[in-house]
């Protein structure tokens, strides 16, 4: 039997109290041998406070890079600083707006164990703390355990075909071997530096170097602290602090490598960090009508009304001809009628007694996101045969294994 390492790194910058709830669950997980605080942080306060913190626990370690790095130079080097451990076999980059769930600790360690040469992609529920009151979406799952081709995978990227919960390797999503990591860097210079979105950077560059990889259809984490959220404050079209931030230490041209780089989308800095690892492998061309449905139906969200209506004119000179969202959007949306808030106290207590949650993408209405918390790690949903992100993703990909990996 192969000796397994586990080890989880949680970069972070200015963020404190969410790196310290990042780690507190990876400890309570209790299967990371190696659990690392990469902190990029430049105010001074932040800093002392999470260093105090780490300073009190003997299972963690504590280091920052020398000198401040934009987000994706820092997740390099973090993720780094945890492949020169020797004891080391494979990785997880927790981000600081992630809480693991320790109920799965033994599933996780026994997925790993009996497939240890393969990257290993789980799903997530989400917070959407950022609202009043917040909402809890907890993501339907199966326990079933799919081996994707990667070659698939990236036919589906490139048709915009890939739906959330998203099984592209994102380091915040997917248990990683040390060797593809090795590979990667071979390949690309770097695991996820020089880009935009160091998530899917790693995620196309990964799928580049492999020819499939392992999907456990299950959340291991919850996402939440959107208020805090890049990737939020892209999609809402607002300015805030963290965006702010993430731009003035931004090393690359921004969506340069999309087919559009004029639209701030979170589909454009996706189909970016497709684009740059596309430079250095044999990828399938981007569907360009269903890149401009899919852009289109995020500018159609963007809260600024001049940069919606200046960015629809884009759309308009490109030939886009509709910016309806997907069929499995459309249909998601109507099952939210069932969840107006009048049906909330109903959705709660039955979700507390017999944990049956709103349909679609309709979030639980909780009194605050410490409350929120402790519901989902208490009240996970049930097992459902067959979800609807697996019924539009199975007819699209070769499913190689198909066993039941948890109950």
């Amino acid at each position: 039997m192969i000796e397994i390492g586990l080890a989880a790194v949680v970069p972070t910058r200015n963020r404190a109290d969410l790196a310290i709830k990042a780690t507190e669950s990876l400890l309570r997980m209790d299967c990371f041998e190696t659990i690392l605080i990469s902190d990029n942080s430049n105010e001074e306060q932040e800093s002392s406070a999470l260093e105090a913190w780490a300073s009190r626990n003997r299972h963690v370690t504590y280091v920052r890079p020398p000198k401040a790095l934009s987000m994706a130079a820092h997740w390099d080097w973090a993720i780094g600083q945890l492949l020169d451990e020797p004891q080391v076999t494979h990785a997880l980059l927790a981000t600081d707006r992630m809480i693991m769930y320790p109920r799965l600790s033994e599933l996780l360690q026994g997925l790993v164990q009996r497939h240890p040469k393969d990257v290993i992609i789980f799903t997530t529920d989400f917070l959407w703390d950022h609202v009043s009151p917040p909402e809890l979406l907890l993501t339907r799952w199966s326990g079933k355990l799919l081996r994707l081709r990667s070659r698939r995978l990236l036919e589906a990227a490139s048709g915009l075909r890939l739906h959330n919960p998203y099984p592209i390797p994102r380091l915040m999503n997917s248990i990683v071997p040390v060797n593809v990591f090795a590979d990667v860097r071979k390949r690309y210079g770097s695991i996820c530096n020089r880009s935009i979105a160091p998530d899917y950077a790693f995620g196309f560059r990964s799928l580049a170097v492999t020819e499939s990889v392992l999907f456990i259809d299950r959340p291991f984490a919850l996402l939440h602290a959107t208020y805090r959220s890049n990737g939020t404050a892209f999609a809402r079209g607002i300015a805030s602090r963290d965006r702010n931030d993430f731009l003035a230490m931004l090393d690359s041209s921004f969506n340069a490598d999309a087919p559009i780089p004029i639209f701030p989308t979170i589909t454009n800095t996706i189909l970016h960090e497709y684009g740059s690892a596309s430079k250095m492998a044999d990828f399938p061309a981007i569907d360009f009508p269903a890149y401009l449905r899919r852009v289109g139906s995020e500018v159609e969200r963007l809260e600024n009304p001049e940069e919606r209506d200046a960015l629809r004119t884009v759309l308009k000179q490109l030939g886009a001809t509709s910016t309806s969202p997907p069929a499995i959007y459309r249909l998601r949306q109507l099952l939210i009628l069932f969840a107006a808030p009048k049906t909330q106290p109903f959705w709660r207590l039955i979700g507390r007694r017999m944990r049956l949650y709103p349909p679609g993408d309709a979030g639980l209405q909780l009194s605050d996101p410490e409350t929120a918390i402790a519901y989902a790690e208490s009240h996970p949903r049930r097992r459902h045969i067959l979800p609807l992100h697996l019924r539009a993703m199975l007819p699209a990909y070769e499913v190689i294994t198909d066993g039941s990996a948890a109950s």
